[in-house]
């Protein structure tokens, strides 16, 4: 019988623009793109920086230790609209990739 292992890697755009919005003078918005890794009986995230990493590494780096993606959930959304240089449009705020490995009994 096959046993799996299942790791997760949550991705988080994240800003501080709420807490800055009615400040005046306005100080600098920040945007922040952080990997959340969630490996197997981890009791915390190991967290990665995009600015560290690219998804593509991180994901290169997780199938060289057998890895395999299996499935992409966008788990929230936010509206960008054209103070932002933008038209109105929706756009992935948080992502959970979801990857399984085989292990031995």
């Amino acid at each position: 019988m096959a046993i799996y292992q299942y790791l997760f890697v949550v991705w988080v755009h994240s800003t501080n623009w709420n807490e800055i919005a009615n400040k005046h003078p306005r100080p600098q918005a920040t945007w922040n793109k952080t990997f959340y890794i969630w490996r197997p009986g981890a009791e915390e995230a190991e967290t990665r920086s995009e600015e560290d990493v690219s998804w593509t590494q991180l994901f290169d780096e997780l199938g060289k230790e057998g890895w395999r993606l299996v499935d992409r959930t966008i788990a929230d959304t936010a509206i960008m609209d054209t103070a932002h240089g933008w038209r109105e449009v929706g756009v992935p705020v948080r992502d959970v990739w979801t990857f399984l490995r085989e292990t031995a009994p």
